[in-house]
C-alpha cells in the first residue's frame, strides 16, 4: 500500500498559509493539490461558511493559479477515544473521505515542503535523479506530477530526497520523500 506525505516544513508558517478543504466525491491523500477558488456552498456542521475551500481540480486554463493548495497529513485525529478514523494505525496510508474537512497548506513561494514519492504521478525509481525537477499540478487530476519545466503557479522544485521514518515494528519503516521549494 501507498504511503501518502505532505508537509509544510518552513518553521512557524503564519496562519494565512493555511487552507481547510471541503473533501470531494473520490476523496483526497496528503500530498495532492487544490485549486482553492471558491467556498463551499454547504459543510455539515456549520451554519455559515467562512473558511472551508471547495476542492477544485487543476486545469491546464488555471496552472497558472496563485490558489493552489498542498493536502497535508494531521487534522483527522479527533476520535474521543484516541483512535484513528477507520482504525488506520498508519497515517501515510489515510485517505480523507468525501465531506470530511482536510487540512492544506498553499504553494505560496519560498515555503518549504515535503512530498512523499508516492503522491506524485511520474516520479522515479531512483528518486535522487528528479532533484532539480518540478513538481507541477496535472491537468484534471489532484495529483501532481513530475516535470522538466516549470508552471507558472502551484509549482515547486525539487532541492533533495529524505528517508521519511513512518514507523513499523520497532520504528524500522522508512518512506522516500521529496524536499521542495514552491517558486
Amino acid at each position: 500500500m501507498a504511503n501518502y506525505i505532505g508537509y509544510c516544513i518552513t518553521p512557524r508558517i503564519s496562519s494565512d498559509h493555511f487552507a481547510k478543504v471541503l473533501v470531494p466525491a473520490g476523496g483526497l491523500v496528503a500530498g495532492q493539490v487544490v485549486n482553492c477558488i471558491s467556498l463551499a456552498s454547504t459543510v455539515a456542521g456549520v451554519s455559515t461558511n467562512y473558511e472551508v475551500y471547495t476542492a477544485t481540480r487543476p486545469t491546464t486554463a488555471t496552472l497558472d493559479s496563485n490558489n493552489y493548495a498542498l493536502i497535508v497529513n494531521g487534522g483527522f485525529e479527533t476520535m474521543t477515544d484516541g483512535r484513528r478514523p477507520a482504525g488506520q494505525p498508519d497515517y501515510t496510508q489515510y485517505t480523507y473521505e468525501e465531506a470530511d474537512v482536510a487540512d492544506a497548506i498553499f504553494l505560496d513561494r519560498h515555503l518549504v515542503y515535503e512530498i512523499g514519492v508516492a503522491s506524485i504521478s511520474g516520479a522515479s525509481v531512483t528518486p535522487t535523479s528528479d532533484i532539480g525537477k518540478y513538481i507541477v499540478p496535472a491537468d484534471g487530476t489532484y495529483t501532481m506530477a513530475l516535470s522538466s519545466t516549470a508552471t507558472a503557479g502551484g509549482c515547486v522544485k525539487i532541492l533533495g530526497v529524505r528517508n521519511f521514518a513512518n514507523g513499523g515494528n520497532y520504528g524500522g519503516n522508512f518512506v522516500t520523500t521529496y524536499i521542495c521549494v514552491a517558486l
